[in-house]
């Protein structure tokens, strides 16, 4: 992620002094973490509610003049499960992609 960030949001591309090639571009997250939604909050196993962890993307697409969309965020998505959970997993993954096509589409004003 680092390395993409580097190469991408770079001067005189992401952004400049009129705003850039990503202006008025729309940004949406996808994210997904191995630990429980509920270790995301102050004093949980995480320490920090899973909005803090995205402050530095938002400020991004700030930076670039783009439009921050919001999030489609799935806890507990830990592909180290054993065999027996893969249906569990293979559920959420899904899960998480209608949402996310949702989300695309909500943005987009496309029908389904």
């Amino acid at each position: 992620m680092k390395r993409w960030q580097e190469e991408v949001f770079v001067f005189g591309f992401a952004h400049d002094a009129k705003g850039g090639l990503l202006g008025g571009k729309k940004l949406l997250l996808s994210m997904t973490s191995g630990a429980p939604e509920s270790h995301y909050r102050l004093g949980g196993r995480m320490n920090y509610p899973m909005e803090v962890f995205q402050i530095p993307l938002q400020q991004f697409a700030a930076l670039c003049g783009m439009d921050f969309a919001g999030v489609v965020y799935t806890g507990g998505y830990n592909l180290g499960r054993r065999e027996a959970e893969r249906d569990k997993q293979t559920a959420q993954a899904k899960a998480h992609a209608r949402a996310l096509a949702e989300k695309i589409r909500e943005l987009t004003g496309a029908a389904r």
